[in-house]
C-alpha cells in the first residue's frame, strides 16, 4: 500500500492524465531526527520535541488582492521511494480516496513550508512553496483515517484519530503509537516537549518521554493549555477546569458563574490565558478577567478558535471570519469575511483556516487559496481512470 501520495501543480489537464498513467510520486522530506517507533512500546526522545507555538510578524490589516494561484494536479513516479516502503501502485486503492470526506476540517497547523489539515477523510499535508500536497488515508495504511487533531513535531506528524494516535514519519510511514490511548482523540498539544492528548471519553493524557499518564479520567476534552498559572482543561461535563498542583478545580466567575460552562478554545500567550466561549472571549492576566464581545466591535460572540501570532491574538468565529486583537483593539481580517471558522493557525504572515464542512483557506503573501479544489481535482481524475 502507498504510504504517501504527492500531487503537484501542472500545466494542463492532459499533462495531468499522462502523469497519472505513468505512475505515482511520493515526496521525500529532509532527513531529520524523528520519533523512534518500536512494536508494542513506542519511545519518544524528549530532547527531539519542540514547542508547537507559532509566531508571526505584525502585518497590515486588509484584504489581500494578490491573484489566486492556478492549481492543476499532476502525478509522477518515484520508484526508489516506492521500493523503500514496499508500496504498490494500485489505482483501485487510489480510487478509494474519491469516497472520503476532506471537506470536514477539524484541526489545522501551519509552519514555514507546510500546512497540515486533520479531516474526516485523513490528513492533508500541503506544501506552500509549490502548492503540492500529500494525502495520508486508508490507502496509505492509516486505517483509522477519521482525524480530529494534528501536530507537527520536528519533521514528523502526530495524528489524533477515532481510535488513538498515529505517527507519520519523515518517510511517510504511518504507525499507531501510545497503545494506552484507544479513544477518539480530540486535541493534541505540545508544551515544552510534553504532549497532552485529550480524548472524547477517557479524559486527558500526558506523554512525557515514553511514559503515558492519565491526568483526568472520564471526561470529554475540548481543549487544553498550560501557562504560568496552571494546567487548564476545557471539558463538556464540567466546563473550565484547572490543575494547580493540588488537584483539579472548576473555574467560575463570581459575577457570571455560568460563563465557562461551555468553552470552545484555549490559548496561552503574551502572559495571559485566552478562553473562547459561545458568548465572547475572556482574557485572564493572573488577577482579573476581561470579556471581549460584540460591544467591543467583535461582530459575533461565538468564538470557535484562537491562534497567537507574534504580537496579535487571532480570533475565529462561527460565521464572521477571523479577527485580530491587540491591547484592547479589534480588527476583522477582510479576506475572511463570513467564513465559518472551525480551526485556525498562523505563522509568519500565513493564516490557515479550517472551515466547518467547507475545506480550508490559506492566506499568505502569495494570495488567498482554497485548498479543497486540489483534492477534488485529483480525486475526480483518479475516479475516471
Amino acid at each position: 500500500m502507498l504510504n504517501k501520495l504527492k500531487f503537484a501543480p501542472g500545466l494542463a489537464v492532459v499533462v495531468t492524465i499522462l502523469g497519472l498513467m505513468i505512475g505515482l510520486s511520493l515526496k521525500h522530506r529532509p532527513a531529520v531526527e524523528s520519533f523512534e517507533v518500536t512494536g508494542q512500546g513506542t519511545r519518544i526522545d524528549q530532547t527531539s520535541l519542540v514547542s508547537s507555538s507559532t509566531n508571526s510578524e505584525p502585518i497590515e490589516f486588509g484584504p489581500d488582492t494578490n491573484p489566486i494561484p492556478e492549481v492543476m494536479p499532476a502525478i509522477e513516479q518515484d520508484a526508489n521511494h516506492i521500493l523503500l516502503n514496499g508500496a504498490n501502485t494500485s489505482l483501485e486503492d487510489l480510487a478509494l480516496l474519491d469516497s472520503l470526506d476532506f471537506d470536514d476540517v477539524r484541526d489545522v497547523e501551519i509552519d514555514f513550508d507546510r500546512a497540515l489539515l486533520a479531516t474526516a477523510g485523513g490528513v492533508l499535508e500541503f506544501f506552500t512553496d509549490d502548492s503540492s500536497f500529500a494525502i495520508y488515508s486508508y490507502p496509505q495504511e492509516q486505517h483509522n483515517y477519521d482525524s480530529y487533531a494534528v501536530l507537527s513535531v520536528n519533521d514528523d506528524i502526530l495524528v489524533g484519530t477515532s481510535a488513538g494516535v498515529y505517527l507519520i514519519d519523515m518517510m511517510g510511514i504511518i504507525q499507531p503509537i501510545w497503545t494506552e490511548i484507544t479513544d477518539t482523540v480530540t486535541t493534541l498539544e505540545n508544551v515544552e516537549g510534553c504532549i497532552y492528548v485529550g480524548t472524547r471519553n477517557h479524559g486527558l493524557f500526558e506523554v512525557n518521554g515514553n511514559i503515558v499518564t492519565q491526568l483526568l479520567a472520564g471526561k470529554n476534552i475540548i481543549a487544553v493549555s498550560e501557562d504560568q498559572f496552571a494546567l487548564w482543561c476545557a471539558t463538556t461535563e464540567d466546563g473550565l477546569l484547572y490543575h494547580d498542583g493540588n488537584g483539579w478545580h472548576k473555574r467560575q466567575l463570581l459575577n457570571n458563574p455560568d460563563a465557562f460552562d461551555t468553552v470552545t478554545a484555549l490559548e496561552s500567550a503574551f502572559g495571559k490565558l485566552w478562553v473562547g466561549t459561545p458568548t465572547g472571549l475572556y482574557i485572564f492576566n493572573g488577577d482579573n478577567w476581561e470579556r471581549v464581545d460584540t460591544a467591543d466591535y467583535l461582530f459575533e460572540d461565538q468564538i470557535t478558535a484562537l491562534a497567537a501570532g507574534r504580537s496579535y491574538m487571532y480570533i475565529g468565529t462561527a460565521h464572521e471570519g477571523v479577527f485580530a486583537y491587540y491591547n484592547g483593539w479589534l480588527s476583522p481580517l477582510d479576506w475572511s469575511d463570513n467564513l465559518p471558522v472551525r480551526s485556525l493557525d498562523v505563522y509568519d504572515g500565513k493564516y490557515l483556516v479550517g472551515l466547518d464542512k467547507g475545506g480550508a483557506i490559506l492566506n499568505s503573501r502569495k494570495g488567498v487559496l482554497d485548498i479543497l479544489p486540489l483534492v477534488r481535482q485529483s480525486q475526480g481524475i483518479l475516479s475516471i481512470l
